[in-house]
């Protein structure tokens, strides 16, 4: 996933080498994953739509993308508890306050992915603008940014509603200023759709498989000796979405999943080291220090277990528009540090 050629607003068609960032991703639920990951702003040709929000209704305008996507509303949900996520947990850096602000997502597709691409916010008080950020995850301000992208993944039945937490950064400054006021929030979402796309299996132990869309993949395990290390390249695109997991299937046993979304929709990748090709590896851990229960494939099993792999494609890209008319943001934010969420 080493792609650096961004597709930018204004240039959709177009292929432009802007300042990007590069995020070393890891993984704590039983994989990791260590690759450079480029991670660009959404389509500049993305269509602008209306959405149902907070009793804020619109009906779509256009799209780019499938019919379903005229389907997905997403909104504030107060109901839900605080997070558990903690800035250091969250992997911040830079000089910012994080707040988890609590969203439900409804009308997603069985099996999809609604991975957030950018959320554009603007504060008011007393009817003025007293704050705006073009990308609340990344708040260039601090040179502050998060170890991943909000994304919320449909495991149950088609539509069922998802919660999850979006992340806001703030500068420190803003938030002591604004923490105890009652203010306006008003959120711009650029949305992609990921759908799966293609799967595939590679033998755990030195195992060795072409993967259409995937790449030519190899398995081993690692220096440590807890986890099967899986390399994958191909010529081209790596996958920009990918899930995997060590299962045996003579048990249907299955390992905890990775799973990991870095999008670049340039129409044309590039790769300048060490060639033109396109690499990743993932980490399937097999057991860990005082959590063996959590790993029912263990190393006994390898020999007789697999890698499965799913990659996700993009089907749709759209906007909604969401309007908070009051929120307190010091009720939603995260502390500093303790375990991460």
């Amino acid at each position: 996933m080493c792609s650096w050629a961004c597709a930018m607003p204004g240039k959709p068609s177009g292929v432009s080498l802007p300042p990007v960032l590069k995020l070393a991703i890891t993984v704590t639920t039983g994989a990791s994953v260590f690759r450079m990951m480029t991670t660009c702003m959404p389509l500049g040709s993305v269509a602008r739509v209306g959405a149902s929000a907070l009793g804020v209704s619109g009906r779509p305008a256009a799209r780019q993308g499938s019919a379903a996507s005229e389907k997905v509303a997403i909104g504030f949900d107060p109901g839900q508890p605080r997070s558990p996520r903690t800035a250091l947990g969250a992997g911040i850096t830079g000089h910012a306050a994080l707040v988890n602000l609590p969203i439900r997502a409804d009308g997603v597709p069985a099996g999809e992915v609604l991975f957030l691409d950018r959320v554009a916010i603007r504060l008011i008080a007393d009817g003025a603008v007293v704050y705006r950020e073009s990308d609340a995850e990344f708040s260039y301000d601090v040179s502050a940014f998060l170890n991943s992208r909000t994304k919320l993944r449909q495991n149950g039945v088609d539509g069922a509603t998802l919660r999850g937490y979006q992340a806001i950064l703030l500068p420190v400054a803003v938030m002591n200023r604004l923490r105890g006021r009652d203010v306006r929030l008003e959120v711009d979402y650029s949305l992609s759709l990921f759908r799966p796309d293609t799967t595939g299996t590679v033998a755990a132990l030195d195992g060795s498989a072409h993967l259409d869309r995937i790449g030519w993949c190899r398995t081993g395990i690692d220096d440590d000796g807890d986890g099967v290390e899986l390399r994958c390249m191909q010529a081209g695109r790596d996958p920009i979405c990918l899930s995997a997991v060590l299962e045996n299937p003579a048990t249907r046993q299955r390992d905890p999943e990775f799973f990991a979304c870095a999008p670049n929709y340039s129409p044309i990748p590039l790769h300048f080291m060490p060639d033109t090709f396109g690499r990743f590896f993932v980490e399937l851990k097999f057991t860990e220090a005082g959590n063996a229960g959590k790993y029912p494939v263990g190393e006994s099993q390898l020999g007789s277990a697999r890698a499965d792999l799913v990659s996700y494609q993009p089907a749709a890209h759209f906007t909604r528009h969401v309007v908070i008319p009051n929120i307190r943001l010091g009720d939603w934010e995260a502390p500093t540090a303790g375990p991460p969420g």
